[in-house]
């Protein structure tokens, strides 16, 4: 499925869960998609396979609906992490915003991802409840500081 008909096939703006996606490449050119998943029903959070038999998945897309931060959320950076660290050719987490942005998390440098994640773990930084950065933690100041990109 193109990039462009899953951002307007997931309605975006009504708040509906999350949908997602995997990209696997093909060949040198070609990218396909699969494990599509319109966000439909009660759950939150749409799950992107990182990692497949007979696939070589190298990046995952994902929607932020209405009501939702529009930009990446903390899940989504220790989901890359998570990701590149169980298959070295994913290194890439696409997000569609509601407003219409378009965000990529992108893995650039391996000791770089693996020193923050010794340094900030999930499991002291994420409210497993919310999927957010806990309270009084670095992560959380940082994060106000951070700047994001459109591509």
């Amino acid at each position: 499925m193109p990039l462009a008909q899953f951002r307007d096939t997931a309605n975006l703006a009504t708040g509906k869960p999350e949908s997602g996606m995997s990209i696997e490449k093909i060949t040198r050119w070609n990218a396909g998609t699969f494990n599509y998943q319109l966000g439909t029903g009660t759950v939150s959070n749409a799950t992107v396979a990182t990692q497949a038999t007979g696939k070589t998945i190298v990046a995952g897309v994902h929607t932020h609906t209405g009501g939702k931060v529009p930009g990446p959320s903390p899940q989504d950076i220790y989901h890359l992490m998570e990701g590149y660290k169980g298959n070295n050719n994913y290194k890439t987490d696409f997000n569609i915003a509601a407003n219409g942005n378009e965000y990529a998390l992108v893995v650039e440098n391996r000791a770089n991802l693996l020193a923050f994640e010794t340094a900030y773990p999930s499991s002291t930084n994420i409210d497993a409840a919310t999927n957010e950065f806990l309270k009084d933690t670095e992560l959380l100041e940082g994060s106000y500081k951070a700047s994001f990109y459109r591509y």
